[in-house]
C-alpha cells in the first residue's frame, strides 16, 4: 500500500516521507523540505487513494512524534 501511495504522490510532485494510518484517518508525510502541494493536488491525491476502510487523507507535518491513536494533545 505504502509505495503505491508514494508512487501516487511523486506523479502529482509531492515527495513522501511516509504513511500512516490512524484508524479512518490515512496521514501522508512529505519528505522534509519538500513543496506542499496545493489544495487541488491534495484533493487529488485523496480521490485517488483508493484503500478499503480510510475515509480521510490528510498531510502529516509533526513527524508523527507524539501522538498516540486515539487521544488529543
Amino acid at each position: 500500500m505504502e509505495e503505491e501511495i508514494r508512487q501516487l504522490c511523486g506523479e502529482r510532485g509531492l515527495t513522501v516521507d511516509r504513511v500512516e494510518r490512524r484508524g479512518v484517518v490515512l496521514v501522508i508525510y512529505p519528505k522534509e523540505g519538500s513543496s506542499l502541494p496545493t489544495v487541488e493536488t491534495l484533493n487529488e491525491i485523496a480521490e485517488a487513494v483508493d484503500v478499503e476502510g480510510v475515509r480521510y487523507t490528510t498531510l502529516g507535518l509533526d513527524k508523527g512524534q507524539g501522538l498516540i491513536e486515539g487521544q488529543n494533545g
